[in-house]
């Protein structure tokens, strides 16, 4: 499969850790990934407002350029000390996490699963 492929983080935090969770993801966590070859696309928040009581999305999207490179990224965070730190440390902070992964549609796609 040729082309970029798009990886979703989507951290739920109570939207009073929503800035420190961000900040720490971005501190800690993003150095990691670029240096895997990924490339941060955007960082969003849902609802589009903090909230004082309820949870608040946080959403990472990233992309690699090809396969490849998601293989890279998928390797090189497998044996990385500081990965498995960062989301051990801030996994108190997070109510629920969910990665998913994305590529562009144009039909008559198939693979062997």
């Amino acid at each position: 499969m040729d082309g970029p492929i798009f990886i979703t983080d989507t951290l739920c935090v109570e939207g009073a850790r929503a800035e420190e969770v961000r900040d720490r993801y971005l501190d800690d966590y993003a150095p990691t990934a670029q240096a895997r070859g990924m490339t941060l696309e955007s960082t969003t928040l849902c609802p589009p407002v903090l909230l004082d009581k309820g949870t608040n999305a946080l959403i990472f999207e990233w992309s690699v350029p090809d396969l490849a490179g998601w293989w890279r990224m998928r390797l090189g965070g497998a044996g990385d000390e500081r990965v498995t730190q960062f989301w051990s440390g801030i996994a108190p902070l997070i109510v629920d996490r969910s990665r998913t992964l994305r590529v562009p549609f144009e039909g008559g796609q198939q693979g062997n699963v």
